[in-house]
């Protein structure tokens, strides 16, 4: 099944509100560029690009002669003291301790759409996995300069309807004494051009949609909702392959349908071919008679 992105305009809200989204999405900035450094900096104290490259030195011996068992990996791109939450050197604790001000859920969130990346990522040269060239220095370390979305879920956020209006309850900031700071904002879904988007998120609120992993987006001095969600698979009738269809030219119309209930024509007489046709015809006559 396939997730789709409903953008969603935010108003109502103020401005201590909007600066603080702000300063928030520089946070998600600074923890992405934090979990590239703290990966790192693990994979250099373990000496993991030396096991590497003697990974496959090895491995091309062993493609040589195809004896013995095929060398294994000597290192994985996620070992356990980073994803073990319980371990004070993980993505967790680290996190934890530098950003508490950011809800833990919105730092989850974060953490596992930054693994999915890096696990998927692909060297720019090479058929090297992209985090082994990173090891290797083949590649400089990603960064991001501006601020990031901020991610929710269904975990940390609600959609509500209030009346006419739809409302988002978020919890993405947390306060010293360790409270979630719950706020709610206003959807802007009360336009003729937004039926289709308030269908969607209808469908999200009653279930009949699965609601999945969002984010908010600051764009040209807006904030948006980016609603992500998963429909239903469609189930389709099975095709009878003992039936056919037959499109020809017809008489009268342009084409006919001949199916096993009858035939049907489509298309219509042609008329209009006809009427333009003639319209050149007269334009044409006109020009000539004015050179």
């Amino acid at each position: 099944m396939v997730v789709r992105t409903a953008k969603i305009e935010i108003y109502g809200f103020s401005p201590e509100r909007r600066d603080a989204w702000k300063r928030l999405a520089i946070e998600c900035q600074r923890m992405s560029n934090r979990l590239w450094q703290i990966w790192l900096c693990h994979h250099a104290n373990n000496g993991s690009a030396d096991k590497l490259r003697a990974h496959f030195d090895e491995y091309n011996r062993w493609k040589e002669t195809k004896k013995g068992k095929k060398p294994e990996w000597p290192v994985s791109v996620l070992e356990e003291p980073l994803t073990k939450s319980a371990d004070a050197r993980s993505f967790y604790r680290i996190l934890s301790a530098e950003f508490p001000g950011v809800h833990v859920r919105t730092r989850g969130l974060l953490t596992n759409a930054w693994q999915s990346l890096l696990k998927k990522r692909k060297s720019s040269t090479g058929s090297l996995p992209g985090w082994v060239a990173i090891l290797f220095a083949n590649e400089s370390l990603p960064s991001f300069t501006h601020p990031q979305p901020i991610p929710f879920d269904k975990d940390n956020a609600a959609l509500l309807k209030q009346g006419d209006g739809f409302v988002l309850e978020l919890r993405i900031e947390r306060l010293e004494d360790g409270k979630s700071v719950i706020e709610r904002c206003n959807l802007m879904l009360n336009k003729r051009k937004c039926n289709s988007v308030r269908t969607i998120v209808e469908k999200c609120i009653s279930g009949e949609y699965a609601w999945k992993g969002s984010n908010l987006v600051f764009s040209r001095g807006k904030w948006y909702a980016a609603i992500s969600y998963e429909m239903q698979p469609i189930s389709h009738a099975n095709l009878d392959l003992g039936k056919k269809m037959i499109i020809a030219f017809g008489r009268k119309t342009q084409q006919r349908i001949r199916i096993r209930s009858g035939s049907y024509g489509f298309g219509g007489a042609g008329q209009h071919i006809g009427i333009a046709r003639r319209r050149i015809e007269i334009e044409r006559r006109q020009r000539q008679d004015l050179s």
